[in-house]
């Protein structure tokens, strides 16, 4: 028993001062499909490919949303702002 405290203290040590992440429970447990935490790593980290994101790097040549045609697909308003996506949430929750 004291090895592994022993090696925990060690282990802790080595890696200093860590700051906590909110959103570790929701991508590593056992209950999300691979795929999904994959996506949802992606979007904790800001890296998912928006159409913002594509633009930016000069691959496409306009960032509307395709599900609303409203707005700029950012992050932000793929998943919050998006009526299409407001839509989907609330027959979900149904």
């Amino acid at each position: 028993m004291k090895i592994r405290v022993a090696t925990t203290e060690g282990y802790d040590w080595l890696l200093g001062m860590q700051q906590k992440v909110v959103w570790y429970p929701w991508v590593l447990n056992r209950v999300i499909y691979p795929k999904h935490r994959i996506i949802v790593w992606l979007i904790a980290q800001n890296r998912l490919l928006t159409q913002e994101r594509l633009m930016k790097f000069g691959i496409i040549a306009h960032n509307q949303c395709y599900m609303c045609a409203q707005a700029e697909e950012t992050l932000s308003h793929l998943f919050f702002e998006c009526s299409f996506s407001k839509q989907c949430k609330r027959m979900v929750e149904d």
